[in-house]
């Protein structure tokens, strides 16, 4: 999960537009948390970059328009209908915000709400299971979302929150390595993402 919170700005390279990454198990302690702080980490700082289960969809692509390819974390969104979680899986990979009218003329406003990169997300709900029950055929949501199942790290509490803590206070390093690598190597870049993709098809 890391790794695509690492990699995310490589979408631009595929024909992804974007992807939605589920963390999901039975109740807390497994560090889905942790692990979208971690995320953010890379970035800059794991509190400030993470989004709730309270904000709405319309909110939530208008910050994947703001990011474009750092990706978004969305902490808790347990409660989640699944008429909402559908629209939010499809909103999320077709990788531009929904149109929408001027207010006093009869004109459509530039959208330049556009992405490029993964929403990792933490719930203790089944999303897959929710969709499967659901909706008849959830094949559309289900191959746009990848869920990923949760287990304890069999560390201490105190060891956990360490870790958090160092989280927090050390945060945005990786980034200012990663980045400049990024922009000043696209065609490099862009070998590296091809070659990957044609040895898992592989």
């Amino acid at each position: 999960t890391i790794g695509i919170g690492l990699g995310s700005p490589l979408f631009k390279y595929t024909y992804v537009s974007g992807g939605l990454v589920n963390l999901r198990s039975d109740g807390g302690g497994k560090n889905k948390s942790a692990t979208q702080f971690s995320i953010n980490s890379i970035w800059g700082s794991p509190r400030h970059l993470m989004m709730t289960g309270i904000d709405t969809v319309a909110s939530t692509l208008n910050r994947l328009g703001i990011y474009q390819h750092i990706p978004l974390c969305i902490d808790e969104i347990t409660n989640l209908k699944p008429d909402v979680l559908s629209k939010l899986v499809y909103s999320v990979s077709q990788g531009e915000g929904p149109n929408r009218m001027k207010g006093t003329e009869n004109e459509e406003r530039i959208n330049d709400a556009t992405w490029n990169s993964a929403v990792i997300t933490s719930a203790n709900s089944d999303f897959e299971g929710m969709l499967s029950a659901t909706k008849a055929t959830p094949e559309g949501e289900l191959s746009r979302m990848l869920q990923i199942e949760m287990t304890s790290n069999n560390l201490s509490d105190a060891v956990n929150g360490e870790l958090v803590t160092t989280l927090i206070e050390n945060h945005g390093v990786a980034a200012s390595k990663h980045v400049p690598w990024l922009i000043s190597h696209p065609d490099e870049a862009r070998d590296i993402v091809t070659d990957f993709i044609s040895r898992i098809r592989k």
